[in-house]
């Protein structure tokens, strides 16, 4: 996801994603739920427009029959962003699905092997 990730998900922690060595965000955790939900603060380092700590971030896991019901909400962008972060989040969550599935293929093989 970045060149350099700080994650430190605890209240108050850092969270600092280092893109490609010029887009950077940073925020901190402001709370932690194991295995339930996580909020932190987002923005980007030196942004007029959405400066660090501007923005949040909800994630919220939901247990289901099936595996688990990811929901993210993200308040507080400004509306000339919103296309932006729409267009990265579904590239993340695309790419978050395929390693699922890609985990269980592996777990798969490995039983039967």
């Amino acid at each position: 996801m970045g060149m350099h990730v700080l994650l430190e998900p605890k209240l108050g922690g850092a969270l600092r994603i280092d893109f490609n060595g010029t887009d950077m965000v940073a925020g901190r955790y402001v709370k932690v739920e194991s295995n339930e939900r996580i909020v932190f603060t987002s923005g980007w380092i030196g942004s007029d427009t959405l400066p660090t700590d501007s923005s949040t971030v909800e994630v919220r896991l939901h247990k289901q029959d099936s595996g688990t019901l990811l929901i993210l909400k993200h308040s507080g962008l400004p509306a000339s962003r919103r296309p932006m972060h729409l267009t990265g989040c579904n590239y993340y969550l695309a790419r978050l699905n395929l390693l699922y599935w890609a985990m269980n293929l592996v777990l798969i093989f490995l039983q039967y092997h």
